[in-house]
Formats: structure tokens, C-alpha cells, sequence
């Protein structure tokens, strides 16, 4: 239904700017039905994955703050489902020049694995790799890539 035609013009979009529009609408159509049924564990492990999503699209968009909100609203709500939502949230730390912060996240997460495929570090770089091909860089960057092992 409406869920599906918002994913499919947010993929469509052209422009960052409107991919955040799209995303926040699938958020603003999910919440209502969060907020009637906050034990519902599957609503909530997708609204999270909505909101990891939303922060991804606001670092695009380079609304770094706004990334970080999103990026935290997804781990609360989604648990383990939404763990993955750590990488745009130490991005979004990483952009606003909250470096510690950013690598406190790094740190936590090296040597471990996301899944049985692929290693936390490779998501790490795949997506600032990602972010610098749209010419969205930070100075502290080159340290993240060192730390991480690059």
C-alpha cells in the first residue's frame, strides 16, 4: 500500500533533500502505529529500521544533528534489530567534529562481526567510502580510517 509506494518514490528521488522527504514520510506513517502498540516488538524493530534509514538519508543530505537524532530514535526503538543503525550515528557524530564520540562507537565495535558475512570494520569504511564518493568528508576522517585499520 502506502508504505511501499513512498519506498518506492524515496528510491526513485533524485536528490538527497528528497529521499529525506520520502523517508520521513514512511517514519510519520509508522510512528502512529508504534505509539498504539508500544509492546508490538515487530512494529518497533521496523520503525527502528526506518529511523537507521532516515539517518543514512540525512547524512546525504548533510543535516549531520538531524542524522544523530534519527540515527539514536532507531537503536532505541529497534534493540538488536536496529544495532546496525550505530554505523550512521558514529558518522553523524563523526561530521558535527564530535570525534570521541564517533570513535567510542568505532572502538566498541571493531574486531566484532555484523553478521556471519561481514566484519563491523568493512560496513565502517564501505560507508565513509560511500559519503566522500558524494564529496562529504570530514578532517577527522583519515583518523577513523587509521584507527580502523585502513
Amino acid at each position: 500500500g502506502r508504505l511501499a509506494r513512498l519506498e518506492k518514490q524515496r528510491d526513485a528521488a533524485s536528490s538527497p533533500a528528497e529521499r529525506v522527504q520520502y523517508q520521513k514520510a514512511i517514519v510519520e506513517l509508522l510512528q502512529p502505529l508504534a505509539d498504539a502498540d508500544p509492546g508490538d516488538e515487530t512494529i518497533g524493530a521496523n520503525l527502528g529500521g526506518q529511523y537507521g534509514s532516515l539517518a543514512w538519508y540525512y547524512l546525504f543530505n548533510r543535516q549531520f544533528a538531524a542524522a544523530e537524532q534519527a540515527a539514536r530514535q532507531g537503536i532505541a526503538l529497534g534493540g538488536t534489530e536496529t544495532e546496525w543503525a550505530h554505523t550512521n550515528l558514529a558518522l553523524a557524530l563523526l561530521y558535527q567534529g564530535q570525534y570521541e564520540a564517533a570513535h567510542a562507537i568505532y572502538a566498541a565495535y571493531k574486531g566484532k562481526m555484523l553478521d556471519e558475512k561481514r566484519a563491523w570494520v568493512e560496513i565502517f569504511l564501505a560507508d565513509l567510502d560511500a559519503l566522500e564518493a558524494e564529496g562529504i568528508t570530514h578532517p577527522d576522517v583519515a583518523r577513523v580510517r587509521a584507527f580502523l585499520g585502513e
